[in-house]
């Protein structure tokens, strides 16, 4: 089937650490249910607060995952939606459908834990597709998924979704400095910016600079990574990376006629594509897509 035909679904994720409550994690990850635990004090105040307002009179401090949950809610009221559920502890994560107006139950004593019932249940090993572990940071007790959304899809039901393509549009948006120090490393580069070594990891927590390292000619280069074309944005990296003491300064984006003196601008869409012309290049891409 093709998926032009397939409406693709709002995608969630939910990570069920539950205080590492370890056999109650284990009950909802046996019996295909995803929870969250409603138990502190201010967790109360502000879930009654968002589904009792007229009884609450002074409105209390947001609790991120409780409002997710509740617009997961409101959701739910017009369209089925894909959650991708981790469990903490367990060796797979379950991607499955909860299907429009379906509703919650609640168990525990005082009604603590809030429950879905999950259908159409899909099991992966972690350790067999890491994109299930690299899609929102790994303290997010709950979130909307705005990314990858064509691969989870495919993975949920190959039948009805086709195979994502190999494209830039469908890496997570943190493998974009992985393929553009790959590209530096590579003889795709000029030779004038091809890098021998790193001075810091990709990733790092240098505010400045995204890659810093000494080129094959002796020359230190700093570069900074963004796949955005937002001129604000590229300004305010590209002001950061002016101040920076090195030799050559690089910015790859995604608008290649961004200008700003003294600083070169390399199109993420080039690096992209140079990359997968190679074929010695294109099963790394590839990974990085269905991985």
């Amino acid at each position: 089937m093709n998926s032009s035909n397939c409406k693709y679904l709002p995608i969630y994720i939910i990570r069920i650490n539950l205080h590492d409550n370890k056999e109650k994690i284990k009950d909802f990850y046996k019996n295909n249910e995803i929870a969250i635990l409603v138990n502190q004090d201010n967790e109360k105040e502000y879930w009654n607060y968002l589904y009792q307002s007229n009884n609450v009179t002074k409105r209390p401090k947001n609790i991120q995952f409780i409002q997710r949950w509740k617009k997961m809610e409101e959701v739910l009221q017009t369209s089925d939606i894909l959650v991708i559920a981790k469990y903490l502890g367990e060796k797979k994560t379950k991607i499955a459908k909860i299907s429009k107006n379906t509703k919650s139950i609640q168990r525990g004593k005082e009604n603590e834990y809030k429950i879905y019932k999950l259908e159409d249940v899909k099991e992966f090993e972690n350790l067999e597709y890491p994109i299930l572990n690299s899609i929102i940071p790994h303290q997010v007790t709950l979130s909307p998924v705005k990314q990858r959304e064509e691969l989870i899809h495919w993975l949920f039901s190959e039948e009805k979704y086709e195979k994502p393509e190999i494209s830039l549009k469908n890496i997570s948006p943190n493998l974009v400095e992985l393929i553009c120090l790959e590209w530096l490393r590579s003889n795709l580069a000029p030779q004038d910016y091809k890098i021998q070594f790193q001075f810091l990891k990709t990733g790092g927590n240098y505010a400045d600079v995204d890659v810093f390292g000494q080129t094959s000619n002796g020359k230190n280069i700093a570069c900074q990574i963004t796949n955005s074309n937002k001129k604000n944005l590229l300004l305010e990296k590209s002001k950061k990376l002016k101040d920076f003491v090195s030799d050559i300064k690089i910015l790859f984006c995604d608008d290649k006629d961004f200008l700003f003196q003294g600083i070169e601008t390399i199109s993420i869409n080039k690096v992209w594509n140079d990359l997968k012309n190679d074929k010695r290049y294109f099963e790394f891409l590839e990974f990085l897509v269905y991985n």
